[in-house]
């Protein structure tokens, strides 16, 4: 217990003594007395558990703090993790290459080659995982937002004549994809 607690806690003793002292002097009542001690002790007893209530739903919601900006730390191992490290390999390909390609020479070469193709759909999934984990509260925005907020718009960018390809077999991931697009701008 703070300081704050102590007082409050000694202000209703003082306040209980006086008024207890106060009514057996008028009454002479030892039993209405001993009364009185009772729901002291009742009334001390729930003050606590509501002050040990109100402390653990502090260390609980820190925990989950603490919790999301460990998932949102997954997500950044996940980065690094040989598959996507691959996929990012091979986007980076037509990065190299983007200003010199049309939207439809971009789409050529995604589909013309099984492993760009796959590499592409491997980073667009981990990104609507990032924002499936946000919009459900699994992770700290804020830590993903630093990662990846000038990252992904250029990926989405770079890719998006196959994202536009995408949209009546997709649109749950498009919508997913752009809603992250817009959390983090």
């Amino acid at each position: 217990m703070d300081k704050t607690n102590w007082l409050i806690l000694a202000g209703i003793t003082t306040l209980w003594i006086i008024g207890a002292g106060g009514f057996y002097y008028k009454t002479q009542n030892l039993e209405t007395l001993f009364l009185a001690i009772n729901a002291f002790a009742v009334l001390i007893a729930v003050y606590i558990g509501a002050l040990n209530a109100m402390k653990n739903t502090e260390y609980k919601k820190e925990e989950i703090e603490f919790r999301k900006t460990e998932n949102a730390f997954i997500f950044l191992e996940r980065w690094d993790s040989d598959l996507l490290k691959q996929a990012r390999d091979f986007t980076r390909e037509i990065k190299k290459e983007q200003h010199n390609l049309s939207p439809q020479q971009i789409l050529k070469q995604i589909e013309s080659n099984q492993d760009l193709e796959r590499s592409v759909i491997t980073i667009f999934n981990f990104f609507q995982d990032i924002y499936l984990s946000i919009n459900h509260k699994r992770v700290n925005n804020s830590v993903l937002k630093r990662a990846f907020a000038e990252v992904y718009p250029s990926i989405l960018t770079r890719f998006r004549p196959w994202i536009n390809k995408l949209q009546g077999r997709s649109p749950a991931m498009i919508e997913d994809l752009e809603s992250l697009n817009n959390l983090w701008r």
